[in-house]
């Protein structure tokens, strides 16, 4: 890194600590650490959840308090349910030029991990929500593009159909393999 690259680095981050009240000299000596921010309440959002990411310098306290002796934060980042967990892995069929849509059936706050893989093919896919109570031409896109692979995790910020449109941009047959694990109702395929 160059003497006038870490200059503005520098500068930057002095700029953000005065942004946030957090001086840097306090930080560099020893001083108090920031209290951890005030939840916001699921009304204010809509009812989605949403989730802080915590570092060690974010508690107050001794380090007996950091290994659980008494609560830091009130516990927005834990969602409890009632419903069990499950994986499950489809083998999906790609004709040539075919196409096709699976959906994940998700109560608001459930929670999937998936990962999916084609062989055979490339694939334009379209990973992206519907919920009817919003009206038929309702749906959150997630992510689209070109590709062979995808991964990812997603917190159901509605209940609703959640999933993945394939296309097959070959002119062979081509094998979808997903797999999907968490809180979640079912997964079929969806009339296209």
């Amino acid at each position: 890194m160059n003497k006038t690259t870490l200059v503005l680095v520098t500068l930057a981050a002095v700029a953000l600590g005065l942004l946030i009240g957090v001086g840097l000299a306090d930080r560099q000596h020893g001083g108090p650490a920031p209290a951890v921010p005030a939840p916001t309440s699921l009304e204010a959002l809509n009812g989605a959840p949403v989730f802080r990411y915590l570092k060690p310098e974010d508690f107050q306290g001794s380090a007996s308090r950091r290994a659980g002796d008494g609560p830091a934060t009130v516990g927005e980042n834990f969602i409890k349910r009632d419903k069990a967990w499950k994986s499950e892995t489809l083998q999906i069929e790609l004709g040539p030029e075919g196409d096709v849509e699976y959906k994940v059936f998700m109560a608001e706050g459930d929670s999937i991990v998936f990962t999916w893989q084609v062989a055979g093919a490339k694939v334009y896919f379209d990973f992206h929500a519907h919920d009817d109570a919003f009206g038929k031409e309702f749906f959150t896109r997630y992510e689209k593009g070109e590709a062979e692979q995808g991964a990812g995790s997603i917190l159901a910020p509605y209940t609703g159909q959640h999933g993945w449109y394939w296309r097959n941009l070959e002119t062979r047959q081509a094998t979808v393999t997903l797999e999907v694990a968490g809180f979640y109702d079912r997964i079929e395929e969806v009339e296209l």
